[in-house]
């Protein structure tokens, strides 16, 4: 049994499986999930009553595929699961951690369509899914460790299929400005935030992609769909 860990976790899109699995093997652990989590209220409850048998602990970003509003509530009897708001810092393990959530969905235009057409599904596309870049708030924070984020800047370039992309945008003649645009503010936050703090490490979620390099010195770490990855 695992006791005391970090780990970080990709994109889930509604399921618990691989949470309720790492849950098995450790103990007063804490997971930091990137986004996309697709949990409903009543997921979350259940999760947190599993995870607080275990003295474990779940905090998640928002993503561009979730139900519920990400403003820092909490769920379970102990508090332990936590969306949390963006540029929420939290302190796990003697590490200072900034998430910061949000990504523009290259599927928008669809989504958009089928809530006119629905309006009683509700959730099915958020309006205020892209990034938002706070300067003012990048600037003055310090000593962060870590940075998890739902999608990356543009200094990484996820392997996507060719035309990928290209194929969403037939429909949606400002994605691909918006997907540029969002990816240079994310490369400008980036750079603010090394100008005053000693980064260790970004890791991010929303490509579906395992991967690990180095840029500037620092570590990029990019998750799949339910990679359990364990911080050391």
């Amino acid at each position: 049994m695992i006791m005391n860990g970090l780990y970080i976790c990709g994109d889930l899109h509604n399921d618990v499986k691989a949470i309720l699995k790492w849950n098995e093997y450790v103990e007063n652990s804490v997971i930091l999930q990137v986004g996309d989590l697709g949990w409903n209220a009543f997921d979350c409850f259940n999760v947190a009553n599993k995870l607080a048998k275990k003295g474990n602990s779940l905090y998640a970003i928002r993503g561009n595929h979730c139900q519920l509003k990400f403003k820092g509530q909490t769920y379970g009897d102990n508090n332990n699961v936590k969306l949390l708001a963006d540029y929420s810092v939290i302190e796990v393990n003697g590490l200072k951690i900034l998430g910061i959530g949000g990504g523009i969905s290259l599927d928008r235009r669809m989504r958009l369509e089928f809530e006119l057409k629905y309006p009683h599904v509700h959730n099915y596309y958020d309006h205020d899914e892209a990034f938002k870049l706070h300067e003012g708030f990048l600037e003055s924070v310090r000593n962060i460790d870590i940075l998890v984020t739902h999608t990356a800047p543009n200094y990484l370039v996820p392997n996507l299929r060719p035309g990928f992309v290209e194929k969403f945008a037939q429909h949606d003649p400002n994605l691909m400005d918006d997907l540029e645009l969002e990816r240079k503010n994310w490369r400008k936050a980036f750079d603010i935030l090394r100008e005053n703090n000693d980064l260790k490490a970004c890791i991010h979620g929303h490509f579906h992609v395992d991967y690990e390099t180095k840029f500037e010195g620092v570590n990029i770490i990019g998750l799949g769909i339910d990679t359990v990855f364990e911080y050391q």
